[in-house]
Parts: C-alpha cells; structure tokens; sequence
C-alpha cells in the first residue's frame, strides 16, 4: 500500500528534494521528480508513501528524532479470540455496503503508520514516537482501517518483518479493537524476488486483513524497465497471494500527467490492472503551493481519481484515496476531500498519518467512516 517527511518530513541524512512541473506554473521547477530523494545503498524513498513535502523544497524541515513514548517491551501478545469476533464483524458490516471480501479491508476511515513511527529499530536508539497504545486512540476517534509498515528493502535486524514481537503488539491490539489492518510495503524493484519473499512473510501474520503495495520507487533508473519488474512484481504477488486483498498505492496522476512527465514515463496502467483489488493515490494536495489550483483538496482528490480510471480504462475502479499531510490540513480540507470521496464513489479515505494528524482532522474525517 514508496515514500522521509511524514508531517514534520522524517528522512534519512542525504535527503536531496526535486520537483518539476510541466503546466502547473505554481510548481517550483526543479529536477527530476516529486518525491524526496534519499542518498542511500537502495536509492529509495522515504517513508514509503509518496513522501510529503511543501513547495518550494527549501520549506522542509529538519528531522526530528522520536523521543515520547518509549518503545515497548518485545512481548508476545495476549489472546486475540475475542477480537476476532469483533473484526468478523466489521468485516461482515463491510459487506453488507455492497463491498467484495477483496475490498471490505480498505473500507471506511483509516490512518497511517510507518516504521518510523512504531519500529525501535528505526528508532535511532530514541524512544519510539508511537507504541501499540496509539491504536485505542485510534478506534476511539473513528479509524475502521489501520495501515501499518511491516517491512522495508533495507531492513537489516534479521527475518523480514521489521521487530516482529512489537508489531505482533499492534496487530493484537488493532484486532482487540475491532480494526482492519492492511500491511504496506514498497518494493525497490531492484530484486522483485526479495520483494515478493517479503510480500509473502507479511501475509503470514496473523491478524494482517490486506497488503498494500507502495508503487513509487525510483531505484531502478531505466523506466521501461522499471515498469516490466512492476508488471512482474505484481503478477508474481497475485499468484503468491492468491485470496489475499492487494491496493496498489500509486503515485497521483496529476503529477505523472501534468506537473512532471518524467517522473514514470509509460507507466503500465493497464498491465497491472489485473493484479490488484483497490487502488490508493497519493493525493497530498499538501504538497501543492497555496496559489496552485491543486492546493484545493476537493479538486485534487477527484481529479487524481477520474485521471487515474481513465488510465486504468476502468470508470468503476475501487478507489480509497489517501489525502494529506496531517498537521499541513484543514477541516475545511478535509470537507473538501469527503466531497470528492463522494462525487469519485470511494469507499473510503485516510490521511498520512496518523502521528502528524491534528485533533481537529478528527471529526471532519468521520464523514469517511463506512
């Protein structure tokens, strides 16, 4: 369901800023693409999903270490028997809004958590911004969908799953609370059969309801063959994860279409089409100037959505748009973005993430609720 500025921009040292615009004269001009470039061995983005900035790049500010709440201790969890009822539940409660088993996990109002936010191990030896405690809070504001990080390409603390006995912790407690929880992950593309092993590693976790495939990457250069390791990559994870829900989390199209052609020429929209139940633009209308028609939420929601059917050449495609970034939004931005989630039939929305949303995103984001 990649991509670090997460609110307040957590990326690592060597983070080099580029955007370009093609007819948007509102964006600053500058090489060569709308995510944050981070200086390391896999060139990947950080956090994993289409990394928020403000324009002009200079706006960005420094990261911040973590350093509320500690981590917790590496405990397995409690008994989730009873929980599993509640989940069943919301789970059936999906359904019966006219949505497929494939689609019931990305249902509704959801958040956004990355390793960055939960993990000691991305930590940097600080205590971890967010423990499994956050998801009551969660629950207790609305959230039906929580979106977790479980692994990532430059993972070295052994095993592919990112602190397996803390995560197990949120999983336990998502489930206690009666959450759908759907993994994320971006794949490199640089070595599509370590990415589909950590595929596969995620959809054995329990409690895990959906995979989300965070398709932004930049590693691989060559655009023509970036694309035919996304078809690969996503054809392989179809057949991997058969009877699992898989989003693809894609880059807005407004970007690829209008304000940097560069970024993926050719992108191969109808090639993945097959492979993936819901899709998840990046809508971060956060990341336009104030002076671009494109800082409008509504306008920028919707426009992403219809742009990117048309490529798909599906006009019913099951959308869940992911609006952003959470301490940069308004209520009167997240009205907006309701409105379009409405005119678009979206059967859900959420905002990246959850520990840069302000209070006040709150209730305006019920209105997302299934």
């Amino acid at each position: 369901m990649g991509s670090v500025a997460i609110g307040m921009a957590v990326f690592l040292a060597g983070v080099a800023v580029a955007w370009q615009s093609s007819s948007d004269p509102s964006v600053v001009r500058t090489e060569p693409g709308p995510v944050i470039e981070v200086a390391a061995p896999l060139d990947i983005v950080e956090p994993g999903l289409y990394t928020p900035v403000t324009e002009p790049p200079a706006a960005v500010p420094e990261v911040v270490d973590p350093s509320t709440t500690a981590a917790p201790a590496p405990t397995e969890p409690p008994a989730t028997k009873p929980a599993t009822t509640a989940k069943k539940k919301a789970v059936v409660a999906a359904k019966s809004r006219a949505t497929s088993s494939a689609t019931a996990p990305f249902t509704g109002m959801g958040t956004w958590v990355d390793v960055f936010d939960w993990s000691p191990s991305y930590a940097k030896g600080q205590p971890v911004k967010l423990g499994p405690g956050a998801v009551d809070a969660m629950a207790d504001n609305g959230v039906q969908v929580l979106y977790i990080q479980t692994t990532r390409a430059d993972y070295t603390g052994g095993g592919d799953i990112v602190d397996p006995l803390v995560l197990r912790q949120w999983l336990a407690r998502a489930d206690a609370r009666g959450l759908q929880v759907v993994a994320w992950y971006l794949p490199t593309l640089t070595d599509v059969g370590a990415d589909i092993r950590r595929l596969k590693s995620t959809a054995t976790l329990g409690s895990v309801d959906g995979i989300g495939i965070d398709i932004e990457s930049k590693a691989v250069v060559d655009h023509d063959e970036r694309s035919r390791r996304l078809v690969e990559l996503s054809r392989l994870a179809r057949a991997a994860l058969a009877g699992v829900p898989l989003s693809a989390i894609t880059l807005p199209n407004v970007v690829t279409d209008v304000i940097n052609l560069n970024y993926w020429p050719r992108f191969p929209w109808a090639a993945i089409r097959p492979f993936y139940d819901v899709w998840q633009p990046m809508s971060y209308w956060t990341n336009r100037k104030s002076d671009s028609p494109y800082r409008n939420a509504e306008l920028y929601t919707r426009e992403n959505i219809e742009r990117m059917r048309t490529s798909l050449g599906d006009p019913n495609a099951v959308v869940h748009p992911i609006g952003g970034i959470g301490d940069r939004t308004t209520p009167g931005d997240i009205q907006g973005f309701v409105r379009a989630m409405r005119q678009t039939r979206s059967i859900g929305g959420s905002l990246y993430d959850w520990s840069t949303q302000s209070t006040t995103s709150y209730a305006p984001m019920r209105a997302a609720r299934s």
